[in-house]
């Protein structure tokens, strides 16, 4: 029997990609620093409780990650997906 990806793994994927080309722009090497970032994609694909959980050290590149996430339209969670809420952990390195 062949197994199939889940449909949340792939709205999960489909979200990273969506984000990543928000965020993906070159960023002065002097300022390069990863940042991890936490926020909660609601049954509607609207996006909250966005929070750096590890700063790069740079707040601009912080205030970048967050605001990557916060513009980003991700569409709503799967039917498949049975909470209302899914939060999500994401690194961020900025393209050099």
């Amino acid at each position: 029997r062949r197994e199939h990806a889940v449909p949340e793994g792939q709205h999960l994927a489909a979200a990273q990609n969506r984000i990543w080309a928000t965020w993906a722009r070159p960023i002065r090497p002097e300022v390069a620093g990863n940042v991890k970032v936490a926020f909660t994609i609601h049954r509607d694909g609207s996006v909250d409780q966005v929070e750096v959980v590890e700063s790069s050290g740079s707040s601009t590149i912080d205030r970048l990650a967050e605001r990557a996430v916060i513009s980003t339209q991700l569409g709503p969670l799967p039917n498949s997906y049975e909470k209302e809420t899914l939060v999500v952990h994401a690194n961020f390195k900025p393209v050099s």
